[in-house]
C-alpha cells in the first residue's frame, strides 16, 4: 500500500452492483469506519482519487470496479482514542471484545491501527512468537467480525493457547443473521475449503473430502421474517470458514460483502442498516494454559446487530 505525505491510502475496489452509484454513497459503504461528513470532508480537501484522478465533488458516479482511494489527512485516525473493552485479564491472558471493522493485525495490504497495535499501547509489550506485526494475536478473526478474542501476555501462555487451537480444544460460538433459513434446525456442514484461483484472498466451498477440512455446528435460533438468527459452533478454525459454509448452505450472511452479495435479497425497507456483517464471536471456553481450569466467557451481541434483530422482530 501507498502512502502521501498527509498519511496512508485506503484503497478499495467499487462493486459491480453499485456501478452509476453516487460517489457519496459508494464511499459510505466501501468505508462504514469513516462518517458520512468525514468522508464528504475528504473529498471537498481533494483526498479521495478515483481511478487514480482526484475528484472534488460526490454526485458523480464510479464506474463498476472503479478504484477508490481514499487519503486520511492525519496519521491520528479514529482508532487513536478508542480503548479496547476488556472481559477479563490475568498475568497470562486478556479477554477483549473486539468491534466490528478492526483489523485483527496489520499485513503487507492494510497498516494502520489495528486490534494487535491497540493492545501494545494499552497492555504493553506482547510475545511476538507469530511476528512483529502479531503481538499477542493468538487467533483472529475478519475485519467485520466483532466479538471475542484472546491476546497471550507471555510466551509460555500463546504457546500453550496455540496449542489448544491446534488440537480443537477452544470451543468457539458464534452468533450469525442469515438470509433465508437452513434446511434443517440443526446440522453439520461440512463443505471442504479452498482458494479461488483467480481470487486467492476469497474462499471456495468443495465437497467433503477435497480441501482442505472444516466443519461447522449450526444450529436455527429464530425466524425474523425473511431473515433467521443462528448459532455456529465451528470443529475447525478455517479461513472464512462460518461465512463460506453458511453461503453454500443457502443462508449468506446479512451484510457480507464478498459471500453471497450478489444473489443475497435486500432487508425489509426501513430497517436499520448495519456498517459490518452480521456475525458476532459470542463465547469462548478453553482449558487456562497455567493452572489448566476451564474458563468461559461470553459477549452480547453488538448494538447495531441488536437494533436490527429487534427491528425484524417487530416488523417481520
Amino acid at each position: 500500500m501507498s502512502a502521501d505525505s498527509n498519511g496512508g491510502d485506503l484503497e478499495r475496489e467499487v462493486p459491480a452492483r453499485m456501478s452509476g452509484t453516487r460517489l457519496d454513497q459508494v464511499l459510505a459503504e466501501l468505508y462504514p469506519e469513516h462518517s458520512k461528513a468525514a468522508l464528504q470532508k475528504l473529498v471537498r480537501r481533494g483526498k479521495v482519487h478515483v481511478d487514480g484522478e482526484r475528484v472534488l465533488r460526490s454526485n458523480i458516479r464510479p464506474r463498476r470496479r472503479a478504484r477508490i482511494q481514499l487519503f486520511l489527512e492525519s496519521p491520528k485516525d479514529e482508532g487513536e482514542s478508542i480503548t479496547l473493552k476488556v472481559l477479563f485479564e490475568d498475568a497470562a491472558l486478556i479477554i477483549v471484545d473486539k468491534p466490528a471493522w478492526m483489523l485483527t493485525h496489520s499485513n503487507e495490504k492494510e497498516q494502520g491501527k489495528s486490534l494487535a497495535d491497540l493492545a501494545v499501547k494499552q497492555f504493553g509489550p506482547l510475545p511476538m512468537l507469530m511476528g512483529e506485526q502479531r503481538p499477542g494475536i493468538v487467533h483472529r478473526l475478519d475485519r467485520e467480525t466483532s466479538g471475542l478474542m484472546i491476546l497471550a501476555r507471555t510466551p509460555e501462555a500463546m504457546e500453550g493457547l496455540q496449542a489448544a487451537f491446534r488440537a480443537r480444544q477452544v470451543r468457539k460460538q458464534y452468533l450469525a443473521l442469515v438470509h433465508g433459513r437452513l434446511a434443517e434446525e440443526h446440522q453439520i456442514l461440512r463443505w471442504g475449503l479452498d482458494a479461488m484461483e483467480k481470487h486467492r484472498d476469497r474462499q471456495q466451498a468443495l465437497p467433503s473430502g477435497k480441501g482442505k477440512n472444516a466443519e461447522t455446528m449450526v444450529e436455527q435460533l429464530e425466524q425474523l421474517g425473511p431473515c433467521s438468527l443462528v448459532l455456529c459452533r465451528p470443529r475447525t478454525g478455517r479461513r472464512h470458514q462460518i461465512r463460506v459454509h453458511l453461503h453454500a448452505a443457502g443462508a449468506p450472511i446479512v451484510g457480507d460483502k464478498i459471500y453471497g452479495a450478489k444473489s443475497a435479497p435486500r432487508l425489509p425497507e426501513g430497517a436499520p442498516p448495519l456498517r459490518a456483517h452480521a456475525l458476532h464471536a459470542c463465547g469462548l471456553e478453553f482449558a487456562h494454559p497455567i493452572h489448566g481450569g476451564v474458563v468461559s466467557f461470553e459477549s452480547p451481541p453488538r448494538e447495531e446487530l441488536e437494533e436490527l434483530v429487534a427491528w425484524l422482530r417487530t416488523n417481520c
